[in-house]
């Protein structure tokens, strides 16, 4: 009687075992179904910020490009306008100049 309650409770132990391991295997596949699909959004989300840092890299090269034409226009622009103040001072000191003979030549024909 004694080896009959030992062999009923061994395999009692043993189905409860059994069903605790079956628990935990269904806990673990529900886990890892989990992960899984935090891990299909998490990529998701990756590939749109990817696509995301594209688009700006795109806009950044598009206003570098921007930038240089407007450097490069507002130097031409810059030149031009130092060309014309120049031009323009030249001109002025030849005014001063012409003015100054004609004025020595207007007090040279009253001194006649």
């Amino acid at each position: 009687m004694r080896h009959m309650t030992i062999v009923v409770l061994t395999a009692l132990l043993g189905t409860l075992v059994l069903a605790g391991c079956r628990e935990s295997d269904a806990t673990q596949i529900r886990k890892a179904r989990l992960v899984a699909n935090e891990n299909i959004q998490l990529k998701k989300q990756l590939a749109e910020k990817d696509a995301q840092i594209q688009d700006l890299k795109k806009q950044i090269e598009k206003i570098e490009a921007e930038k240089a034409q407007a450097d490069e226009e507002f130097g031409f622009t810059t030149i031009k306008t130092l060309q014309m103040v120049a031009e323009t001072e030249e001109r002025n000191q030849a005014l001063t100049e012409e003015n100054e003979k004609l004025k020595e030549e207007i007090e040279s024909l009253k001194a006649r």
